[in-house]
């Protein structure tokens, strides 16, 4: 693997990166700043990736975001 392979891509890379990132960082914040359960925070955190990932594949079938191979 390349670091070129990490930083780079279209944006089905980054916007997938994105929703990982964004639901890692919301765990986050409702565990350590608002004090919410961490089992209650990883599941607003898996339903805000599942949505996020519904939304990627709807895109990737309407075809507004192309996947590079």
């Amino acid at each position: 693997m390349k670091l070129g392979d990490l930083l780079g891509g279209g944006p089905f890379r980054w916007l997938t990166r994105g929703i990982v990132l964004g639901t890692l960082a919301l765990v986050l914040v409702l565990h350590y700043a608002l004090g919410v359960n961490i089992f209650i925070a990883a599941i607003l955190g898996s339903g805000l990736l599942l949505g996020g990932l519904i939304v990627v594949w709807c895109l990737l079938i309407t075809g507004r975001v192309r996947l590079k191979l």
